[in-house]
């Protein structure tokens, strides 16, 4: 049976999945309810936390019942979150909707990668997985571009609760759409084999089976710990560089509309995504040299268009990680073992954010950060090259 109509399905998914009006008014949102930097990277750090208790009880979910279950399950609880932000009011009646985030994120994360990669790999199909990944995130970055784009004027006119209503309609399509795809049908006789507590053995296993799968889930932390943490800093430098809260859509939507049109050309350059080594650690050196040029200018209006370089960066840091990831592990318990990855990101990223916020509440606190980051992504560069042989091998 051809599962092509199912990549289609995923198009459409993550084009409503990526429709976040809210996304460019969040941090506003917070502050306006009395919440400092150190407590909206608290808050961050609770996210993190949740999802790294459900990180692995989630991915072996998945190995065990299915994706298709997982991922509805999964947009079922975006959408709940979503709904509790009606309600917040302050720092304890968010929490609710960061741990049901967490859960919605952590049945998410492995599995979407996992039910992709597996389609494109059923025997009958021959599918590139990493040009069908390309074309599904760039879907998600063009409806976060449309969405992030109409907010500001949304915003103005309805404030965050009309951008709230859109988001959380959205987030039901994407729910529907999920209800709608079928099942792996090989999935029925592979899940009898093991057991939960056999899955997460054989997770640990796995991971620890290749130096290539080790140094691939570093470079997946790595970017994760300490760029993905960065999201709550682009708004809160933008806003002290002066820029106007108002224009913060249009700030992302542009963003995402040029990482769209990126992804669109990297679908179809067959050359970079099969050299993962070279593209992943160019990535990084240019992800090092923007930060030192946002630090360097944190006060200045023009900062906005470094900004959006290194989401933009970071999205394409994103693809590669996980293509080198998933091609790297070869067991049936995908999910399980990416759900490790994932624990592990988690467990950084918690640990960071509030640390990064009490130190960007400090005069100068941004060059720490800024030193940290820099850091790592050089240690990471330098791991990659150890192994850019093998992964030439696996992109062969």
């Amino acid at each position: 049976m051809s599962y092509n109509a199912e990549l289609s399905k995923f198009k459409i998914i993550s084009f409503f999945s990526g429709m976040l009006f809210t996304l460019s008014f969040l941090t506003p949102f917070f502050l306006s309810k009395g919440l400092n930097a150190y407590q909206i990277l608290l808050m961050q750090s609770v996210y993190l936390g949740a999802i790294m208790l459900l990180e692995v009880p989630s991915g072996a979910f998945s190995d065990l019942f299915g994706r298709k279950i997982t991922l509805v399950l999964s947009y079922l609880s975006v959408t709940m979150a979503w709904l509790t932000l009606f309600f917040a009011k302050d720092f304890v009646t968010f929490l609710p909707y960061q741990i049901l985030f967490a859960l919605g994120a952590s049945l998410k994360s492995g599995t979407h990668s996992a039910y992709i990669y597996e389609l494109c790999h059923l025997p009958g199909n021959k599918i590139d997985y990493g040009q069908t990944m390309a074309g599904i995130n760039r879907m998600q970055l063009l409806a976060a571009a449309i969405s992030a784009l109409c907010s500001s004027l949304l915003y103005y006119f309805g404030g965050f609760r009309l951008v709230l209503i859109l988001t959380i309609i959205s987030s039901s399509l994407a729910l529907l759409f999920t209800v709608s795809l079928k099942r792996i049908e090989e999935r029925k006789s592979r899940d009898k084999k093991s057991g939960f507590f056999e899955l997460l053995k054989c997770g640990v296993k796995e991971l620890k089976s290749s130096k290539v799968i080790a140094i691939s889930a570093v470079n997946a932390i790595i970017g994760s710990a300490f760029i993905g943490t960065f999201f709550h800093f682009n708004q809160l430098i933008l806003k002290n560089s002066g820029f106007p809260v108002a224009l913060n859509g249009i700030f992302m939507g542009l963003t995402f509309l040029l990482s769209s049109f990126i992804m669109k050309k990297l679908s179809h350059k067959q050359k970079w995504l099969n050299n993962t080594a070279k593209s992943t650690i160019y990535i990084n050196l240019l992800i090092s040299i923007i930060l030192l040029t946002i630090v360097l200018m944190s006060q200045n209006y023009f900062v906005a268009l470094f900004l959006m370089l290194l989401l933009l960066t970071n999205h394409l840091r994103v693809l590669f990680s996980n293509k080198m990831l998933n091609e790297s592990i070869s067991n049936d318990n995908r999910a399980t073992t990416l759900s490790y990855v994932s624990l592990i990101q988690s467990l950084a990223a918690m640990t960071l954010a509030p640390i990064y916020g009490k130190l960007y509440d400090m005069n100068g606190g941004l060059y720490y950060i800024i030193g940290i980051i820099l850091l790592t992504l050089l240690l990471n560069i330098y791991l990659i090259t150890t192994i850019s042989a093998d992964l030439a091998n696996l992109d062969k």
